[in-house]
């Protein structure tokens, strides 16, 4: 896996990280957009609230940029791996199954049914909704199964 920090695609467009990871179906490309954690993540009804929106219009016009400049992209990768070794064709090649997307915005308490059941709405499109309590779960499973046996 591969994790950078702040990934330009373009003058205008920064990922705040790009995640790429290896599976049983090759490389696959996380972009993703951290966006507040307090403020205006969902409204009472829990839809939407100005926080999420922002982070889905982000992403959205990451991945409109990308159907129509991924040469670009590819050219940074180039870069970036150098002389000493071959890009894989899953990052030469533009293939959009291979490319997901994920807004982290607000606190689990921030999150009710209907902001769940939008948030799966909007998963056949390859961007994933989580909180940052998602984030620490995560965290907190890898540090515990992990050899060194983190304790908080």
């Amino acid at each position: 896996m591969y994790l950078f920090n702040e990934f330009p695609l373009s003058g205008t467009y920064f990922a705040d990280y790009l995640i790429i990871g290896r599976s049983s179906f090759g490389l696959s490309l996380v972009f993703i957009e951290l966006e507040n954690i307090y403020d205006n993540i969902t409204l009472g009804s829990g839809h939407f609230g100005e926080t999420i929106r922002k982070g889905l219009n982000q992403v959205t016009d990451w991945k409109s940029w990308l159907d129509s400049n991924y040469t670009n992209l590819r050219e940074k990768f180039l870069r970036q791996k150098g002389d000493h070794k071959d890009l894989p064709q899953e990052l030469t090649d533009y293939d959009s199954t291979r490319i997901h997307f994920m807004v982290v915005a607000g606190r689990r308490r921030d999150y009710n049914q209907t902001t769940y059941r939008l948030r799966r709405e909007i998963e056949p499109q390859r961007i994933r909704i989580i909180h940052y309590d998602n984030l620490l779960d995560s965290m907190m499973r890898l540090f515990t199964t992990a050899p060194f046996n983190f304790e908080p």
